[in-house]
Parts: structure tokens; C-alpha cells; sequence
């Protein structure tokens, strides 16, 4: 049996997005308020951390939903969900 990770996809200016979000729904969907707290995004899980993969099954799941080949293998955008750094005192 696979684990699954859940990973975030966005859609900003039209171009849909995926990042890593964490191994939880809970620790992903932080992640995803605390960097893109003002975009619409959803949660979803695949069975790997790879991000490769995850494209992969991406585009699967968007080619059987538009059945438009074209449309399913356009290009996604990937970004690393980043905590915003702390800045040090001088």
C-alpha cells in the first residue's frame, strides 16, 4: 500500500501551479494559507513526493476531464512552498 502526499494547485494569471504542501491534508493546507493566503487553491493527494510524478498525474487527471490532449499537457508551473524567513537582529 502506497502513502499518499498531498500537494497544493493553484491557478495564478491562468497558469495552474503545484507545490509540495507536506504529508498531512492539515500540515498542506497551512502551508498553502500561510504563502497563498490570497489565490484560490485546492488540496490534493498523489502517491509520491516526486515532483515529476506529480506532474504526471496531474496532467492525467486534466486530460480526462477536458479530453483535450493540448490542454492537458500544457505546461504547469512548479513552486516550492516556502515559510517566510525570520530576520535576524543586528
Amino acid at each position: 500500500m502506497s502513502k499518499d502526499y498531498f500537494w497544493i494547485v493553484a491557478k495564478l494569471d491562468g497558469q495552474p501551479y503545484l507545490a509540495y504542501g507536506g504529508e498531512t491534508r492539515e500540515k498542506a493546507f497551512n502551508n498553502a494559507i500561510e504563502t497563498l493566503s490570497t489565490v484560490n487553491f485546492s488540496i490534493v493527494a498523489y502517491p509520491t513526493r516526486d515532483r515529476n510524478t506529480a506532474s504526471a498525474y496531474f496532467r492525467g487527471k486534466r486530460l480526462r476531464e477536458t479530453k483535450n490532449l493540448r490542454e492537458a499537457t500544457r505546461r504547469i508551473k512548479h513552486t516550492t512552498v516556502r515559510r517566510p524567513t525570520k530576520r535576524r537582529r543586528r
